[in-house]
């Protein structure tokens, strides 16, 4: 067994028993995992809900869910809202509208859609938060290009493999729109456990560090 065989194996089981639920979530698609009240399409929403595309997902005050969609598996953080892709459309798009959204991604083109910018991303593992005024994108891994909608011609394009380029992108404001930032508000071991759902490993070669949603 070669080393990152090994490393994946030991990544694996640790976030299996960080989050010893996926055990039974494997395979599985929809909300698989929930802690407090969410919504899809603004009904009421439980464990087992098919998520469709085009479907709006909304989570209340305290509350968390992972979904898994296809090859594409997402933890939404507390007063979320997004809206996945409609697979009718030729340009997929995923409009991430309040809150927290760790994701992690197959092999394709897809734009997020923020209230101040848009991030197209080609296969990746991508955190995505909005704050008053401003977005926050870590890019865990993969490739991205940062586009603001304040200034189109302001954008950044981004290849990391851990959380290399964390940034801030602003909306109305009179200096840079697009600043580096801290790593803030996700974890090595939530990136395990939600490519584990979708039968991968992420491409860094350590242990995680910290946890959150057991």
């Amino acid at each position: 067994m070669n080393r990152r065989s090994f490393m994946g194996k030991i990544m694996v089981t640790a976030a299996t028993f960080l989050f010893p639920w996926t055990a039974q979530a494997q395979g599985k698609k929809g909300i698989v995992r929930q802690d407090g009240i969410i919504y899809i399409n603004g009904v009421l929403a439980v464990v087992g809900d098919e998520v469709k595309p085009g479907d709006r997902v909304e989570t209340g005050p305290g509350a968390k869910s992972v979904i898994v969609l296809d090859e594409d598996a997402f933890l939404l953080r507390e007063n979320t809202q997004v809206q996945f892709p409609d697979e009718s459309t030729a340009e997929k798009v995923l409009k991430v509208i309040s809150g927290g959204i760790l994701s992690v991604f197959g092999p394709k083109k897809l734009v997020l859609d923020t209230p101040v910018a848009t991030i197209g991303i080609r296969g990746t593992g991508l955190y995505v938060r909005i704050d008053q005024g401003r977005v926050y994108a870590c890019l865990c891994y993969g490739e991205a290009d940062l586009r603001s909608k304040q200034n189109p011609a302001v954008q950044e394009r981004l290849k990391t493999s851990h959380h290399d380029a964390p940034r801030y992108i602003y909306g109305q404001r009179d200096g840079n729109l697009i600043e580096k930032a801290p790593i803030e508000d996700h974890t090595d071991a939530e990136l395990i456990m939600l490519e584990g759902l979708v039968n991968r490993v992420p491409p860094f070669g350590k242990e995680p560090l910290g946890y959150q949603f057991q």
